[in-house]
């Protein structure tokens, strides 16, 4: 076993959104070093060095999280991982206790949230076709108090 190089994701087919920089992008470069094919998403691609597959998506749009999804397994196939990482955009100099209130605002407004639904209708996917997908994200059920879980997927 001395020097057996073990791909823990070998097969594994994911799909990161935010994938061109910050956390995204540092997921999607560590699932594709432990075998899994990795299809990046964001607004704008991530570095052509580091190797990710790309599929540009934006979900701050109402029909974005459905693009993306049938463009995902279009390519894919199947997506047994799911790492939602997207965010609003911001300036790096925004932090928690130094953001402005336009930022704050823009970040929070009703498309900024939008990502949010993303991970709502993944799920549904998963559910309605049986098929075994591990996700990673954040996620909040405030942001759609008269959305059923998945009645908007066939």
């Amino acid at each position: 076993m001395a020097g057996m190089s073990v791909k823990l994701l070998e097969g594994d087919r994911a799909l990161i959104t935010g994938a061109a920089g910050g956390i995204g992008r540092g997921i999607a470069k560590a699932l594709m070093a432990e075998g899994a094919r990795v299809l990046g998403s964001d607004i704008v691609p991530p570095p052509a060095e580091d190797g990710i597959e790309f599929l540009a998506g934006d979900l701050s749009r109402r029909e974005g999280w459905r693009t993306l999804l049938n463009s995902a397994v279009q390519r894919l196939g199947t997506i047994s991982l799911f790492v939602h990482a997207a965010s609003p955009r911001r300036r790096e100099a925004d932090t928690a206790l130094s953001v402005s209130e336009e930022t704050w605002e823009a970040m929070t407004a009703k498309p900024a949230r939008r990502p949010g639904r993303t991970a709502y209708h993944f799920i549904c996917y998963s559910v309605k076709r049986s098929v075994a997908m591990r996700m990673s994200g954040q996620m909040s059920v405030n942001e759609h108090p008269g959305i059923r879980l998945c009645e908007t997927i066939e």
